[in-house]
């Protein structure tokens, strides 16, 4: 597996996964003013899939939203962007009744089967494992995970992508059910509705094929005129992901290949 990071966090044994808490009577109304999705509906059976965006409508944090049994509801986010969303949900919360609490060492993630009668469907896409807010530490196969969000052309940040490198659109949130453009405001929301009424998505976070050995991560994609067809992501097994130009994609002439390998590009 080649992704962005350097497994030092599978290595080491460490969480990937943090989760942090929004407690108070005006927690799920607070995050709802912020998210990408509406966090009202809160429930325990449920989780939805949001992201926290830059003013400028750039992807900061994506996370997953559950109910707490306070009433608030638990995040589950990337645990190499724990402190910088802490940080940020703390400046957000001014003078409002809400409690932005790092849960990690009491709290963990498990996946699957793991999971147990406390699972919740992935929200986006049925052939995800289920996951679950547990006591305790983290329960997780994710080289299991790894390859089951390939072959399904979904990408993950920290994996395939950074904070405010990318759009939504760009990462295909919008097809994943992480975008809610029917809910109201959110930080960032008049760029995403704009790209989303126009039009105006370019690039997108596409399924690649390959045989034998795998292009590097962030390898230039290109025809054989040399135009600029993307980079790759991750990758494994003869499949991987990569953020393609999808406006020039029905133009490219002959082969299109990364680091002389040959690809198989297929949108969302």
């Amino acid at each position: 597996m080649r992704t962005m990071a350097d497994d030092k966090t599978a290595e080491s044994g460490d969480a990937q996964r943090a989760v942090i808490g929004v407690s108070g009577a005006e927690a799920r109304d607070f995050l709802n003013g912020l998210l990408t999705n509406s966090t009202l509906g809160a429930d325990p059976d449920r989780l939805s899939f949001a992201a926290l965006l830059t003013p400028q409508g750039k992807i900061l944090h994506t996370m997953f939203v559950g109910a707490a049994p306070d009433g608030g509801v638990y995040l589950d986010a990337a645990a190499d962007g724990a402190d910088d969303l802490i940080r940020r949900l703390s400046m957000y919360k001014l003078r409002r009744k809400v409690g932005v609490e790092d849960l990690r060492g009491q709290m963990a993630i498990a996946l699957g089967d793991a999971a147990g009668e406390a699972g919740a469907p992935d929200p986006r896409h049925p052939g995800l494992p289920a996951r679950a807010f547990v006591q305790g530490s983290e329960q997780a196969d994710w080289a299991g995970y790894d390859s089951a969000r390939l072959a399904l052309g979904i990408p993950e940040q920290g994996r395939d992508y950074g904070a405010e490198e990318v759009f939504p659109h760009d990462v295909n949130l919008d097809l994943l059910a992480g975008v809610d453009m029917k809910k109201g405001c959110f930080v960032g929301q008049e760029v995403v509705s704009r790209m989303h009424r126009k039009g105006g998505v370019r690039k997108r976070m596409c399924r690649i094929g390959f045989d034998g050995a795998a292009p590097a991560y962030g390898a230039k994609i290109t025809d054989e005129s040399g135009a600029d067809l993307g980079t790759v992501r991750s990758t494994a097994d003869g499949i991987g992901l990569a953020l393609a130009r999808i406006d020039r994609l029905a133009d490219a002439q002959g082969a299109i290949t990364a680091d002389g390998i040959g690809l198989t590009i297929t949108p969302p």
